[in-house]
């Protein structure tokens, strides 16, 4: 009885301090999970806000870029650090590459500084922005995607071709490593001043893959597309949340590759020859998407009420909904409700193992699914999430699926990565 007088007024604190969106008073705190190992793997100060994180079957390799002092006075980019984890989480092996010359002399402009590990290689990749005035007085940005090679501890640059590069625009990429090769994906939206008789011109995308040999082939995805909407998926981001990125690839444990554009989704094989999709992602902000060996998908997303025409207020807390999509299906037929939270972070899938990580008052929560979405048990509270300014979470996740009921969490950004490894009752 003492015990749990003493674990209600604990809880009345909590509630007083963090509010309502962190109770989940509807659901019985019966977490089937717990916290096996929770390590901080690196702890680095260069580590910036939302970091490029690669999945590649069951590795996830962390890089982001050193900065050092020029002698004009100037900061560039010296070197990439790279760091690659196992499938439970482990620290495997942590390097630093020299930045190539020519991302070196760029004092500005640059994005996506990076590098993807294959077998006994690394390819450093980064995107240059450069920004003019026309004699109208309009300002454009120009993007162009450059690649290097590592062998041997040589760089050696890679020519690309006219689709790595555009003009007016702003660009994406997103990597996939395959061992021997790597497949970069590219995201290119037009400027907003780029409207032809008012009508905003639909992104362009284009996969490149690049060989050891120096060889890339610009492979024709004419599948890759969003819809016209608003925001690739016609809501708004709110203050608080993390937005899914404008371009996302992962290469599950089968070796194919899972895609998304906010509003879509598709698993592809290895030739980029659609395997499933394109899936209609739910109308949020943030949806993230796993795919399961047998060609279905489990997603997770936050959506708020008032958006959803189920509160009068925008000045709700989110709901943290899960639901699944079988294979050769192209939308979810229901939806779970998880729980209150600001933002979805990641799902992944291993047979009838699920999980999903989502933000409740900048704590990152995992919870256990069934196939079809729905909650298993409580919450499980992993930590505090870091808030950038403006409010978002200043990490980049990654869920990993090993099956028997085991998971492992990546969080990275805000100067740390940290790994946590899950264990959930069968």
């Amino acid at each position: 009885m003492r015990r749990r007088a003493a674990l209600l007024l604990l809880g009345v604190g909590v509630l007083g301090a963090i509010g309502l969106e962190a109770l989940g008073c509807e659901d019985a705190y019966t977490p089937p999970c717990r916290v096996e190992r929770d390590a901080l793997l690196v702890d680095d100060l260069a580590i910036g806000i939302r970091p490029m994180l690669v999945r590649s079957r069951t590795r996830v390799a962390a890089s982001w870029p050193r900065r050092d002092v020029t002698d004009g006075g100037g900061i560039s980019v010296s070197a990439i650090e790279l760091a690659v984890l196992g499938p439970r989480g482990a620290l495997d092996r942590r390097t630093q590459i020299p930045a190539p010359a020519g991302l070196r002399a760029r004092l500005d402009g640059v994005t996506s500084e990076g590098a993807v590990l294959e077998d006994g290689a690394a390819l450093i990749h980064w995107i240059e922005t450069t920004t003019l005035t026309d004699d109208r007085g309009r300002v454009y940005t120009n993007a162009a995607l450059r690649v290097s090679y590592v062998r041997d501890d040589v760089l050696s640059d890679v020519d690309l071709p006219p689709s790595a590069s555009c003009e007016h625009c702003t660009m994406t990429l997103a990597a996939a490593e395959l061992e021997r090769e790597s497949v970069l994906f590219v995201r290119i939206d037009p400027q907003p001043t780029e409207v032809v008789f008012g009508v905003p011109i639909v992104p362009s995308f284009a996969a490149l893959r690049v060989r050891r040999d120096g060889v890339v082939v610009d492979e024709p995805v004419p599948w890759l597309t969003v819809s016209g909407t608003r925001g690739d998926g016609g809501v708004i981001a709110a203050s608080g949340t993390e937005p899914a990125p404008a371009l996302s690839v992962y290469v599950d444990p089968e070796g194919r590759i899972g895609i998304a554009t906010k509003d879509r989704a598709w698993l592809v094989d290895r030739a980029l020859q659609v395997i499933e999709g394109p899936i209609v992602l739910p109308p949020s902000p943030d949806p993230r998407v796993g795919w399961d060996p047998s060609g279905g998908a489990s997603l997770v997303w936050s959506l708020s009420p008032f958006v959803d025409g189920r509160a009068s207020s925008p000045n709700v807390v989110s709901d943290i909904f899960t639901s699944a999509v079988p294979p050769r299906a192209n939308q979810i037929a229901a939806r779970e409700r998880l729980s209150s939270g600001r933002a979805s972070l990641a799902v992944d899938r291993r047979g009838e193992d699920v999980g999903a990580l989502f933000d409740s008052a900048a704590r990152r929560i995992f919870v256990a699914t069934d196939p079809r979405g729905r909650k298993r048990g409580g919450d499980l509270v992993l930590g505090a999430v870091p808030i950038a300014r403006g409010g978002a979470a200043a990490q980049s996740n990654v869920l990993l699926a090993a099956g028997d009921g085991r998971f492992t969490a990546i969080a990275f950004g805000a100067g740390e990565l940290r790994a946590t490894e899950i264990a959930c009752a069968p």
